[in-house]
């Protein structure tokens, strides 16, 4: 799944906070989405054909100023939290575990779990690889 062309909510509202790739950046091909607060909550929706159980994986870089956020699935958590401390250009991977995904839509969410005025997470893709 394409983040960058997602639609994203943030803490369950509409907004225009949520800035598609940098133009030359290392994020050309995500969504910058800002959280400055503890607790700000960047949603967005997808559609599965057919249920399955996949293992999730999150494509993202850590912001400039690092930010420690959690991944909710269907209002599961995908523990650990993850931790963008330590910034740096290279793209990331996270192996996100194996989930069920039933037909029909699915409500993914980026949580932020500390305080920075400056913070943003840089998410581009969430790959869903069937078990």
């Amino acid at each position: 799944m394409d983040l960058a062309g997602a639609a994203f909510t943030r803490n369950g509202l509409a907004s225009d906070l949520a800035v598609r790739g940098a133009p030359g950046g290392p994020d050309t091909d995500g969504v910058v989405l800002p959280c400055e607060a503890r607790g700000v909550r960047w949603a967005t929706t997808f559609v599965t054909e057919a249920a399955f159980t996949a293992r999730l994986q999150l494509d993202w870089n850590p912001g400039p100023d690092g930010l420690l956020f959690e991944v909710v699935l269907d209002g599961q958590r995908l523990p650990p939290p993850r931790d963008g401390w330590r910034p740096s250009p290279r793209a990331l991977s996270s192996d996100l575990g194996p989930a069920w995904l039933g037909r029909g839509s699915h409500l993914l969410e980026f949580v932020a779990r500390e305080e920075s005025p400056s913070s943003a997470l840089h998410v581009r893709a969430l790959v869903l690889e069937r078990l």
